[in-house]
């Protein structure tokens, strides 16, 4: 049975839980802010570096490549000079896997900027740490550039050596030749190697220039600031997440609750089971857990919601028997505490009320009750039967006036026999509940749950029609499926069932009730708003104004 099917089931199902949901959030948050006040807060402190590129300063253009900030970052994070360096400004213990496991290194995309942040519990430190990896960077790339122009310009100066010397020399060899020609030819080649000269000069000039210019390439363009408030633990988004994680821990612990409770939850999951209409649904009466002494809500609150849902139960159980025998009825349940001793004496209260003659037989011979209902002692009962000169008259107690109802009669169970499934099995009570028959409307027995003992199997095939009792958010379905199956072996017909100690306050999750449940019975109420009474199983009129008493008398 599919209890979570759609959106409206799945409210449904976590309004019912929705206090263990509540208990497992604030669990889990709670856990969460407490694991959070024991963490070791950790500071993050971040350095902005700028890194451009050399610009072409004439011919010293391809000296140093293009920045890769990719590549750059890298090397922040490999380079063990650059370690070394800042454990030498800060002259410090820590080792190089030891800064590099708290130091990271990202690029911002689309520009030339990289954050070098480095996280410590001590916030002095980590801007220590954060600027010193910054300056030594900056140092590094300044040292890398520089050492690439000098060796450049070393290069350039050694050529400029060469170009001198050879034009030392065309100049001696000038000076010595008296040829108009070959003073022609040498001016020709002094001439280009000035020409070189001059554009190696030019290109030492650019180097110099480009080297200062090189230096500041990389800069620090934002210093590492002492941060006022840690990164971590960081307190809202861990209630944040706590809280998210505590919501669908709840959702998912309600869920699977859900699927492994057994117990009845709406009125529909009786109906399935028992295969037969639900003919009542009585609302929960806060006195009945309060008060020691038995209730009888028909009569001490008759104008109350328990009462009104008897009164229903009354005319649904008259609407059947216009249409079928229906005299003798039995009152059970799969287990104890689901209220089928309340629901026996309501039932026959509320048929008394209307007009009906009533009898209460107490069955239920282990743990008898129905008596404490109507203030009688609990005294030569069933398990008197077996004494031959008791008369089935002398059994049936009449109520006293302030606690009985008019046409109300009750039998007792009496004092609990040695063994009872024999004796109810006996002769004596199948005598006893026909003699019963002919001078009641209806006979209404009380026996002890179905499960675990065979009390209420015995006396199945002689009643005309079971009602089977369930309590909300007690009655297991399995188990009421095994009642069921186990009445059905012995010979009951069930008639209906009542869905008792239902929460008014989930009416809206029993709307399907009204619209289909009792809509069937509808004609039961207008069989009964003439006279309260239906003659189909009655009966002869002189015999009708005549007690169970008097005429158990007679038979005696």
């Amino acid at each position: 049975m599919n209890r979570t099917s759609d959106l409206g089931g799945y409210a449904h199902v976590l309004r019912r839980h929705i206090w263990g949901m509540a208990l497992i959030v604030l669990l889990t948050v709670g856990s969460v802010t407490l694991f959070t006040l024991r963490m070791t807060p950790v500071y993050a402190a971040k350095a902005t570096v700028l890194v451009k590129g050399v610009p072409s300063t004439g011919s010293a253009g391809g000296v140093l490549p293009q920045p890769d900030l990719p590549t750059e970052r890298g090397l922040i994070l490999q380079s063990s000079d650059i370690v070394a360096n800042v454990q030498t400004s800060l002259s410090t213990t820590k080792t190089t896997q030891q800064l590099l496991d708290h130091l990271s290194v990202t690029v911002l995309p689309d520009t030339s900027l990289m954050y070098i942040q480095y996280s410590d519990p001590n916030s002095e430190i980590a801007a220590a740490v954060a600027n010193a990896f910054a300056d030594a960077y900056v140092a590094f790339h300044d040292k890398q550039a520089t050492s690439q122009f000098q060796a450049a310009a070393v290069s350039v100066q050694g050529e400029i050596g060469g170009l001198q010397t050879k034009i030392d020399q065309l100049q001696t060899r000038l000076q010595a030749a008296s040829d108009p020609a070959a003073r022609t030819q040498l001016r020709n080649q002094s001439s280009v190697l000035y020409a070189q000269l001059g554009v190696l000069n030019q290109r030492l000039l650019d180097l110099t220039s480009s080297e200062g210019l090189a230096q500041t390439s990389v800069v620090v363009l934002q210093r590492a600031q002492v941060p006022a408030d840690p990164a971590s633990p960081s307190f809202p988004k861990n209630i944040a997440a706590g809280l998210a994680g505590g919501l669908a821990l709840a959702v998912a612990v309600a869920l699977v609750r859900e699927r492994l409770d057994e117990t009845l939850k709406a009125p529909d999951e009786l109906e399935l089971v028992l295969d037969a209409p639900i003919l009542a649904m009585v609302p929960r009466v806060k006195r009945w857990r309060k008060s020691r002494k038995a209730l009888l809500v028909t009569r001490v609150d008759p104008r109350s919601a328990a009462s009104e849902a008897y009164r229903t139960l009354a005319t649904n159980v008259k609407h059947l028997a216009s249409q079928q025998a229906l005299g003798v009825i039995m009152v059970t349940s799969a287990v104890r505490g689901e209220g089928k001793t309340v629901t026996s004496c309501n039932l026959g209260v509320a048929l008394a009320q209307a007009g009906n003659r009533v009898t209460l037989v107490s069955a239920d011979l282990r743990n008898p009750r129905l008596h404490r209902f109507f203030d009688l002692e609990n005294d030569g009962g069933i398990s008197d039967l077996g004494i031959s000169d008791l008369e089935f008259g002398s059994m049936i107690r009449e109520p006293p006036v302030d606690a009985g109802t008019p046409n109300l009669y009750v039998v007792n169970a009496g004092a609990a026999p040695t063994n009872p499934v024999a004796l109810l099995g006996s002769r004596s009570v199948r005598d006893l509940i026909t003699s019963l028959r002919e001078v009641s409307d209806f006979v209404i027995i009380d026996t002890p749950r179905v499960l675990a003992m065979a009390d209420a199997l015995v006396i199945a095939p002689l009643a005309d029609g079971t009602i089977v009792v369930a309590n909300e958010l007690m009655s297991a379905v399995s188990a009421l499926e095994r009642a069921r199956d186990q009445l059905e072996t012995a010979g009951a017909r069930i008639v209906g069932g009542v869905y008792n100690n239902f929460d008014p306050k989930r009416r809206t999750e029993y709307s399907y009730v009204s619209r289909s449940h009792y809509r069937g019975y509808d004609g039961a109420r207008r069989v009964s708003s003439g006279n309260g009474s239906d003659d189909s199983h009655r009966r002869r009129p002189d015999q009708s104004r005549r007690s169970p008493m008097t005429r158990s008398d007679e038979q005696a």
